[in-house]
């Protein structure tokens, strides 16, 4: 199978991939059947993934924020798209972890990719009360894989 067999999500508040030759770290990583996904570092994540955490440069870790993601395709074949239940978003990345774990699979976080994400501005746009809805589907997660 094609180790190019793997698409990009990139959330619409990201602007720019700063890594270049990016897509061949990416293949590079994907050589490893047992690895689903590749995260990237930000200036607006979630601690493990922000740009100056200390940490090595490649890193197995149990979850990726999914505003820069690469999956490969025998993941989703496995593990399946993003559940819908979490509406517009929030923990739905964090439940794919969970089940591409479940399946046997790795994530990569490598501090080599580097993505500037402007955070959360579709909701602010939206008017997305982003509290609430963590709330709500926090419970989900938590209720789904009893966490």
């Amino acid at each position: 199978k094609s180790i190019d067999d793997y698409i990009v999500l990139i959330s619409n508040d990201d602007v720019v991939v700063l890594t270049p030759g990016w897509d061949d770290l990416v293949k590079e990583h994907f050589k490893d059947e047992s690895v689903a996904a590749v995260g990237a570092t930000s200036n607006y994540v979630l601690s493990h993934q922000l740009y100056d955490t200390k940490g090595p440069e490649i890193e197995f870790v149990s979850c990726l924020s999914f505003f820069w993601i690469a999956v490969s395709r025998r993941a989703i074949d496995q593990v399946g798209l993003l559940d819908e239940s979490f509406g517009l978003g929030l923990c739905e990345d964090l439940d794919w972890c969970v089940r591409a774990k479940q399946c046997g699979f790795r994530l990569i976080l490598d501090r080599r990719l580097r993505v500037h994400h402007w955070g959360s501005q579709t909701f602010r746009r939206m008017g997305v009360d982003t509290q609430a809805l963590d709330l709500k589907n926090r419970a989900l997660l938590k209720e789904k894989h009893s966490l």
